[in-house]
C-alpha cells in the first residue's frame, strides 16, 4: 500500500510505499506494486495473472497511524480468496497487543501469513512468521535464517506473551486507549493547530498543521514527554501497554503545557 512501511531489508524496502525510504538503496528488487490504502478498486485494477500476494498493515504505523476500514479489509479478503492470492498482514508495529487485540488483523479478517518482530519479545531483537491452514505456502526447509530460533530471543518472546496475557494487557490497551482518545479530543478542541485524533487501542496520532510536528516533539521532550513525528503533519503516540490513567493524566498535562508554548509561535497562529 502507499504510505506503508515494511522494513529495511532490500525486499521489504521495495515493498514499502514511501519513496523516501527507497531512494538510498536503488536499484531495488522489482515485482512490487503500490496502490492507495483503503482503495479496494485500486487493488483489483493492479492485480494481474502474475500477482502472488497482497501485503498490508491493518493499521499503518510508520505512515502515521491510519487504520484500514472494515469494508476494505473484508473486500480484500474476499478478493484474495477469489483470485487465489496470499494475504499477508505485517504485524511488526500493530501486533503484540498494541491495538487491544494480540494482532491488529483480529479487528478485521484472518490473513494467510502474519509477520512479527519488535514488541513480540519486549525489546529483545526477534522476528517471526505465522501461516494459516493453507498447505501450499511452505514446506519444511523452504524458509530458514541464521538467527532463527535464537534461545535468548525465544525466551524473551515467551515471557512477553505470558506477561501480555497474564496481566490482561490487551484489555488495558483497549481501556487506556479510549481514555487517551478522550484526552486527545479535548486537546484538539483547545488548540486549533492539531486535529483529527485517530487510532486503535494504544496506537494513536493526531494531524498537525503548519508542519509543527517536529517542533512539538522537541518541546515535549524538554518537558519529559517522549512523542514521535513520522512526518511534519503527524504526531504519533505509542505508549507502553502497562500505561494507567495516572500516566495518561501526567502525559496530558505535559502535552498541554507543550502545546500552549507552541501556540505562541508565529507559525501556529498562521
Amino acid at each position: 500500500m502507499e504510505n506503508s512501511f515494511h522494513g529495511r531489508t532490500m525486499a521489504t524496502t521495495a515493498a514499502t510505499g514511501q519513496a523516501a525510504y527507497q531512494a538510498t538503496w536503488a536499484p531495488l528488487p522489482d515485482g512490487f506494486k503500490q496502490v492507495p490504502f483503503n482503495d479496494l478498486e485500486a487493488i483489483k485494477q493492479a492485480t494481474s495473472d502474475k500477482t502472488a500476494a497482497i501485503l498490508i498493515e491493518a493499521v499503518q504505523g510508520e505512515g502515521g497511524i491510519w487504520p484500514a476500514s472494515q469494508e476494505f479489509m473484508q473486500g480484500l479478503r474476499a478478493w484474495c480468496d477469489e483470485q487465489n492470492l496470499v494475504l499477508i498482514c505485517d504485524e511488526v508495529q500493530a501486533g503484540s497487543g498494541r491495538t487491544g487485540k494480540f494482532f491488529s488483523w483480529q479487528h478485521y479478517v484472518r490473513p494467510d501469513i502474519v509477520t512479527m518482530a519488535k514488541g513480540l519479545a519486549g525489546g529483545v531483537p526477534i522476528g517471526a512468521m505465522l501461516t494459516g491452514p493453507r498447505t501450499d505456502l511452505f514446506v519444511p526447509g523452504d524458509h530458514g535464517t541464521t538467527f532463527g530460533g535464537n534461545p535468548i530471543a525465544c525466551a524473551a518472546g515467551i515471557a512477553t506473551v505470558k506477561t501480555i496475557t497474564e496481566q490482561n494487557l490487551l484489555d488495558n490497551a483497549t481501556r487506556m486507549g479510549e481514555y487517551w482518545k478522550e484526552k486527545l479530543e479535548h486537546l484538539c478542541a483547545k488548540y486549533p493547530f492539531i486535529d483529527s485524533p485517530r487510532g486503535i487501542g494504544l496506537m494513536r496520532a493526531v494531524n498537525v498543521k503548519h508542519g509543527l510536528g517536529p517542533v512539538i516533539v522537541q518541546k515535549a521532550m524538554e518537558h519529559g514527554l517522549l512523542l514521535n513525528s513520522t512526518n511534519p503533519q503527524t504526531l504519533r503516540m505509542i505508549p507502553p501497554l502497562i500505561l494507567n490513567t495516572a500516566d495518561i493524566d501526567e502525559a496530558t498535562e505535559l502535552l498541554d503545557t507543550t502545546l500552549a508554548e507552541v501556540a505562541e509561535l508565529p507559525a501556529a497562529q498562521a
